[in-house]
């Protein structure tokens, strides 16, 4: 089961009560959380956090204790580890790996990039700036990102799209599959913090919402760093600020948006635009190109693309 990295941040101490929590959760309300469900779900969610942590004073220690002893290490598991699941999970995700579940993502990107996602096409353009390239995808997601890579891909390019939850990763596989592209495009299980690559490996890593839904973020940049060649691109899409993506929290706990934001970097988890541009320049990756976008009934989200400097 997959927990987001704020969770993972308060929790690190009893990590083992938040993953049984959450599984029960989810088992009494999956799949049908919406829209009949979705109300109480997240009734029984709040109630767990605010038993355990009752006011901003008890967040705000928390977020304090982890920046003091926590460590890149996913759900208390080893270092190597990603997502641990059980054979039913596994069943269930084989079942799914067929060119038809592929087609559907590729058809979820088609009608996002004319509704919300008004970015993606500048994205994928930005990723496929060369022909015969080897990129890396953190964070495969839903596919929309790897799609919208994928349909895009110059002469010659390949792309390992990798996601820490296995399931994830499938989709790259599924789309690969809908698209004849199975020797150019594969989905691997992957932990961030310790990818599986020789050093200056790649021409190209991008991420789709991927960076700002990571822990321990400076680890997660200079991994990036690490496995590009020099003169290698980073490509990012990101909400502007964290808050567009745990707003809801931040309000239980009377967290205003710099408040919240403060708390992340003292966490490691993201922060906003300018905290990951300084982390990029920390770990010898130069800001070269930012775009901002903030379509109607949508959050703030901006690519930014980055090189590593000879």
């Amino acid at each position: 089961m997959v927990i987001d990295e704020l969770l993972e941040v308060l929790f690190f101490e009893e990590i083992e009560e938040l993953l049984a929590f959450k599984k029960r959760l989810w088992a009494r309300y999956t799949p049908d959380t919406r829209p009949e469900n979705g109300d109480a779900y997240w009734r029984e969610s709040d109630a767990f956090l605010l038993e355990r942590i009752p006011d901003k004073a008890a967040f705000a220690a928390r977020c304090e204790r982890y920046a003091a002893a926590g460590t890149p290490t996913w759900q208390g598991q080893a270092q190597s580890h990603c997502d641990v699941m059980d054979a039913d999970a596994l069943n269930e995700i084989m079942a799914l790996n067929t060119a038809e579940i592929g087609a559907l993502r590729v058809a979820m990107y088609e009608r996002a990039r004319d509704t919300w996602a008004v970015h993606l096409d500048d994205y994928a353009r930005e990723v496929n700036r060369d022909e015969g390239s080897l990129i890396l995808e953190l964070a495969t997601g839903a596919g929309g990102g790897t799609a919208a890579v994928a349909t895009g891909f110059r002469a010659g390019s390949r792309m390992i799209s990798a996601d820490i939850d296995y399931g994830c990763a499938q989709n790259a596989e599924r789309i690969a599959r809908h698209l004849g592209m199975t020797d150019r495009l594969c989905g691997i299980a992957a932990n961030f913090w310790y990818l599986p690559f020789a050093d200056g490996t790649f021409d190209a890593v991008c991420t789709h919402y991927g960076l700002d839904e990571s822990g321990e973020l400076g680890r997660v940049v200079a991994e990036v760093c690490r496995v590009l060649k020099p003169g290698g691109r980073f490509v990012v899409t990101a909400r502007v600020s964290p808050f567009a993506r745990h707003g809801r929290v931040a309000a239980m706990y009377g967290l205003d948006e710099a408040e919240f934001c403060a708390l992340a970097r003292t966490a490691r988890f993201y922060s906003g635009v300018e905290g990951l541009t300084e982390l990029a320049e920390k770990f010898g990756l130069a800001l070269v190109k930012r775009s901002d976008y903030a379509p109607t009934g949508g959050h703030a989200r901006f690519i930014a693309v980055f090189e590593k400097r000879g």
